[in-house]
């Protein structure tokens, strides 16, 4: 989502130095910036040396420039080479969660506004999420893309927010890579669906009339029709529909009560996600007023083990949490 918020008086976009792989040919062009003017770097078809990676960090320049216009081609190079840059011991931990965080943000934006016409994106999804999985699967690492998580509520942002915690705790759970990868894109698309609920309905500031709520509540459903056109996995879908399924049976849009464990994972990180960020009728919590309410409101509703295992790694935990 690399939008152009200054309109003609500002053409490019900043990346990190980081994010720009040594010695590879790159088809955009990078700009250093000196005063009001972007002064050409390398041209298409050029490679982005070591040295002058190392000139402009010397010089305290740790910034460069794409051009507005080839976005695509610098988000389709994060996409094919993103396993590098995350793996890349050389290059700070901080900056290699800030490019996976911003790709993957880039990426949940176009796919939630395509509604996903087409699998293209879906591929670059899934390319992602596969690339990512051993990643966010360290604690260190993981905690390094907690502080750039948004605590503003965005469809798109909430869809990444949401995968970043499932792929860590199906990981803690011990599913293997393959199993990752579909839950994973399910977490991604999990709210898929509410790209075709009314706008002003899903953005109402207060509470939902009984109207309302019953076309909040289609968006599982909606979500799968959006999704009709790709060969998605039955774990996948079986997330997109099932993430507001409740234990007891008093969730939505099938009142079921037998849900797969890795659907409780992702329920699970959906409502600490919601609950923890500003929303247009409610203002965020903190995790150990989340935690909280989870634990005492919602006990009869979502596993409390996984309540438990969540708890423990974010290091934010309100009291001892014992299944009932």
């Amino acid at each position: 989502m690399k939008s152009n918020q200054n309109g003609d008086l500002e053409q490019f976009f900043p990346v990190s130095i980081y994010s720009i792989q040594p010695n590879k040919v790159n088809d955009f062009r990078i700009y250093i910036k000196r005063g009001n003017n972007y002064v050409l770097l390398t041209n298409k078809k050029e490679a982005f040396s070591l040295s002058q990676r190392d000139r402009l960090y010397n010089l305290n320049i740790e910034t460069v420039y794409i051009p507005y216009n080839e976005a695509e081609s610098y988000d389709r190079y994060l996409v094919e080479n993103l396993d590098k840059i995350l793996y890349d011991e050389n290059i700070p931990l901080h900056e290699r969660s800030k490019t996976f965080y911003n790709l993957a943000t880039d990426l949940s934006y176009e796919v939630i506004n395509e509604k996903l016409s087409s699998d293209y994106k879906f591929k670059d999804l899934l390319n992602v999420i596969d690339q990512t999985i051993d990643f966010l699967s360290k604690p260190e690492n993981l905690a390094s893309v907690r502080k750039l998580i948004s605590h503003d509520y965005y469809s798109y942002t909430h869809s990444v927010n949401v995968f970043v915690y499932s792929a860590f705790l199906l990981n803690q759970y011990n599913y293997d890579k393959k199993d990752i990868t579909y839950i994973g894109s399910g977490a991604f698309l999990h709210d898929i669906g509410k790209s075709l609920i009314p706008h002003h309905t899903l953005n109402k500031p207060g509470a939902l009339n009984n109207k309302e709520w019953e076309i909040m509540k289609k968006h599982p459903e909606y979500g799968i029709e959006a999704c009709s056109n790709l060969s998605l996995s039955y774990k996948t879908k079986f997330v997109i529909r099932n993430h507001h399924e409740k234990l007891d049976g008093e969730g939505y849009p099938d009142r079921i009560k037998k849900i797969p464990h890795y659907v409780q994972i992702v329920t699970c990180c959906d409502i600490f996600d919601a609950l923890t960020t500003n929303r247009v009728y409610a203002n965020k919590r903190s995790p150990f007023e989340a935690f909280k309410l989870m634990k005492d409101k919602m006990h009869k509703q979502i596993n409390l083990d996984i309540l438990a295992t969540f708890i423990k790694f974010m290091g934010k935990s309100p009291e001892t949490v014992h299944s009932e």
